[in-house]
C-alpha cells in the first residue's frame, strides 16, 4: 500500500514524513511520496527540514521537489496521510471520492487523537523541525505497520 503525505506547502512535513517512513519500510516495504495542498511545483525543502532530517536520522531532502496534490496522485495512493484536520478536511471538500483513505497522522499511534494534528514548523529553528519529526515518529511507526497488515478490514 502506497502512502502520501500531504501539508500545505510539501516543503517540510510531508516531505519529512515520507523520507522517514520510506527508510523505515525499507527496499522492500510499501512506498510514501508526499504533496501540498498550496504547493507550488519545484520547490525545494526548507533548509531546515534538510538539516533536521539529515541530523536526526541521516535522511536526504535536498532532491525533493515541491508537488501539488492532484487528482492523479489521490487515486494512486492507497493511503493518503494529512497532517492536520484542516488539511484532511481541504482535502475531503476538494476530493471527496477518495474520502476512505484520507486520515489526520496522528489518528494512528500515540493517543490516537486525530484532532491534534502535526504542527507547522514553518519558519521556526532546526530545533523546531526536528521536534516535528520527533513527533511525527510513533504515527509514522504505526502507519507502516498499518501499511503492512494482512487484514484488508483493519480500522485506523
Amino acid at each position: 500500500m502506497d502512502v502520501l503525505f500531504v501539508c500545505t506547502g510539501n516543503t517540510c512535513r510531508s516531505p519529512m514524513a515520507a523520507a522517514r517512513f520510506n527508510q523505515l519500510a525499507g527496499l522492500d516495504g510499501p512506498h510514501a511520496s508526499s504533496a501540498g495542498i498550496a504547493a507550488r511545483e519545484g520547490q525545494t525543502a526548507s533548509p531546515a527540514a534538510i538539516e533536521a532530517a539529515a541530523g536526526l536520522y541521516g535522511l536526504q531532502l535536498e532532491p525533493h521537489r515541491s508537488v501539488p496534490l492532484d487528482d492523479d496522485l489521490m487515486r494512486k495512493a492507497g493511503l493518503v496521510v494529512a497532517m492536520t484536520p484542516s488539511h484532511k478536511d481541504w482535502i475531503l471538500r476538494r476530493y471527496p471520492a477518495y474520502a476512505d483513505k484520507v486520515h489526520v497522522m496522528t489518528a494512528f499511534g500515540g493517543d490516537g487523537d486525530p484532532e491534534r494534528g502535526i504542527r507547522d514548523p514553518f519558519g521556526g529553528s532546526v530545533q523546531e523541525y526536528r521536534d516535528t519529526l520527533l513527533a511525527m515518529e510513533p504515527h509514522l511507526q504505526a502507519i507502516l505497520a498499518y501499511t503492512r497488515s494482512t487484514r484488508p478490514d483493519t480500522e485506523v
